[in-house]
């Protein structure tokens, strides 16, 4: 998992500002919020880093033109276990509406203790919660979700290995 010094240094070498952000929250796990999901320490293969989360609208630095990326880029950034994230954030029966569309990248260096492609433990949760996304972004190695189908779009490098990623659509019921 990346610390959260490290993403906030990505971020800058993108070439957008911090100082010029129009809006800049810490997130905190809400007190109440239910754990569905109980891992042994065990099931961890590394040490874990402090989990975080941040909510920042950026600013493009001046000087940057259109070619490089839209004036302002509003990002949530979690920084913890994916799985637990989504489940707090998706699962708690609050109201809170479904994702529109969710990464799903199985290259993480050996480190996952489930995939979040095809009948991993991410899909497992979207289907017990019905939470499934509209759209899902597929990277290799991962496979999409079951019902959800390839939209011809053509694929866009990701990923530090800048391995393909398709987007997929959920195919109603």
């Amino acid at each position: 998992m990346i610390k959260r010094k490290r993403f906030l240094y990505k971020i800058r070498k993108l070439g957008y500002s911090f100082k010029k952000s129009q809006k800049r929250t810490e997130l905190y796990r809400k007190s109440g919020t239910t754990d569905y999901i109980h891992l042994p320490k065990s099931a961890l293969l590394h040490e874990m880093a402090e989990p975080f989360g941040l909510f920042v609208v950026l600013k493009r630095k001046d000087g940057r033109g259109e070619d490089h990326g839209p004036h302002r880029l509003a990002i949530l950034f979690i920084g913890g276990d994916g799985f637990n994230r989504y489940d707090a954030l998706y699962c708690q029966r609050d109201g809170t509406p479904q994702p529109y569309l969710a990464v799903v990248q199985d290259d993480g260096i050996g480190g996952n203790y489930d995939r979040f492609g095809r009948d991993g433990l991410l899909e497992r949760i979207a289907r017990r919660f019905s939470v499934r996304p509209e759209l899902l972004l597929i990277g290799e190695p991962s496979e999409s979700w079951t019902g959800y189908e390839n939209t011809g779009a053509s694929p866009e490098p990701g990923s530090m290995n800048a391995r393909p990623r398709r987007l997929f659509r959920r195919v109603p019921r």
